[in-house]
């Protein structure tokens, strides 16, 4: 009788009563076959598109391992095996993408540094990879690519669909809901969770439209700051960087417009207007030293007192601010050079 191959390792099945004095000898090459399928380990040079071949009886054939790592620098590259059930754990070490399919059909693709457990059914290779994990923590310490669309309430989504979420977000046609901090786990409008204090206030401008949105702004101080000013404190930019607004040489002159700087350059009285609360003006003296200027309180106190307010300094620089109606106070803000 002949002895024939298994159909998947190719084992040398021996007749009965065949081959004396040869039995342990094969027997020897089948068990090195097995052994090499369950445990076997074989590096592969990969030089371009291969049709790998098994031998029948042979304890060597290429791929007929556990574990098989291909090697080598060529382009990309399909290897075609045996259309025979297996079972394999490969590693693509080569610089190029390797396909490892079985005649006539697709098999799987392996970019460069990928691994994989993929197996045969005797007409194609398939990733065998498991689809179902266990409810514990997975860990990956490299990138994980090519995930499909997935639903966003209940799958991982892909990057294409994540910047399509973030563009719909800052284009405002969903709700757009934050969160304070990496640390906060639940979400709010920005106009709850954006807390101010002091003299910063926030307020909702265009309510219930399209456009609504969140203002903040600084309030007027509550108390007077000796020998500096505010920003909350000026409401004119002329103000603030020292533009002029009118000169007035002299006589009894009533200012008729606040947030605004006069420049008193003669004798007599250069009085304040009416005030609302956080009105003000900024009066710089400059007659010469020792020349009184008054500055006129129009009924209403300053710094406390029912008198009107005078200077003898070339230079004086003075912001007269109304904390509530009828009631000034002084800050002195700068003392300009002769």
């Amino acid at each position: 009788m002949t002895d024939t191959a298994s159909s998947i390792l190719l084992l040398r099945l021996q007749s009965t009563g065949s081959n004396t004095n040869l039995w342990g000898g094969y027997l020897n090459t089948a068990l090195q076959t097995i052994e090499r399928a369950d445990k076997g380990y074989q590096a592969l040079p990969v030089t371009g598109d291969a049709t790998i071949s098994w031998t029948n009886y042979s304890a060597s054939n290429d791929g007929a391992v556990a574990a098989l790592k291909l090697t080598g620098s060529p382009a990309a590259s399909t290897l075609t095996f045996p259309s025979k059930q297996h079972f394999l754990y490969v590693w693509n070490a080569t610089s190029a993408t390797i396909t490892i399919k079985c005649s006539g059909g697709t098999g799987v693709t392996l970019t460069t540094g990928q691994r994989a457990l993929i197996n045969c059914d005797a007409t194609d290779f398939s990733n065998a990879a498991p689809t179902v994990f266990p409810t514990a923590d997975i860990t990956f310490s490299g990138q994980l690519k090519g995930v499909t669309a997935g639903t966003a309430a209940t799958d991982a989504v892909n990057k294409t669909q994540m910047e399509t979420a973030i563009a719909t977000l800052l284009a405002g046609s969903v709700s757009g809901l934050v969160l304070n901090s990496s640390t906060a786990t639940t979400p709010n409008y920005l106009s709850n969770v954006l807390s101010v204090t002091g003299a910063l206030s926030k307020t909702t401008v265009n309510a219930g439209t399209s456009t609504e949105a969140t203002q903040l702004s600084l309030s007027a101080a509550s108390t007077s700051q000796a020998g500096s000013m505010s920003v909350n404190q000026v409401k004119s930019l002329d103000a603030l960087i020292g533009k002029v607004t009118a000169t007035i040489s002299g006589g009894s002159t009533v200012v008729a417009t606040a947030y605004n700087r006069y420049k008193f350059t003669g004798s007599g009285t250069l009085t304040l207007p009416t005030f609302a609360a956080d009105e003000f003006v900024i009066v710089e003296f400059g007659a010469s030293a020792g020349t009184t200027q008054t500055v006129g309180r129009n009924s209403q106190t300053i710094d406390g007192a029912s008198a009107d307010d005078t200077s003898t300094r070339y230079g004086d620089v003075v912001l007269y601010r109304c904390t509530t109606a009828g009631a000034v106070v002084t800050e002195h803000i700068a003392l300009l050079p002769a």
